[in-house]
């Protein structure tokens, strides 16, 4: 919900974000709440930046922290201040006890019986 001025009685009128047209620029037909006369709304979107510092982007080092996955051989590494993703090294893997996606597709196969497997010929 969003609140608005009406042009008419000069009341606040709660208004229904999912009823208005919110591109911006452009206009939605409001009825106040109180005085019940329509009136036009106009949208207007702001973006605003926030800035902090990475220092990793200027020669400084990364954060590197692994993701959170549905299984943990999908599992990259993130760095936590700029976003920036990669590949664990195998120290990582190690380290964080990530498994390989081969492992992972092996184990698959064996908990399935083999079923899914293609027919060698």
């Amino acid at each position: 919900m969003s609140t608005i001025k009406c042009p008419y009685c000069g009341k606040t009128t709660e208004v229904s974000d999912e009823n208005l047209n919110l591109r911006d620029g452009e206009d939605s037909i409001v009825e106040c709440r109180n005085c019940r006369r329509r009136f036009i709304a106009t949208a207007s979107i702001e973006i605003m930046f926030e800035s902090y510092k990475a220092d990793c982007l200027n020669d400084g080092q990364h954060n590197w922290q692994p993701t959170s996955t549905s299984h943990r051989a999908f599992t990259l590494m993130r760095c936590a201040k700029c976003g920036e993703e990669r590949e664990p090294t195998p120290e990582e893997k190690e380290r964080y006890d990530i498994p390989s996606r081969q492992e992972y597709f092996d184990e698959l196969i064996r908990q399935n019986g083999g079923k899914n497997k293609k027919k060698q010929k």
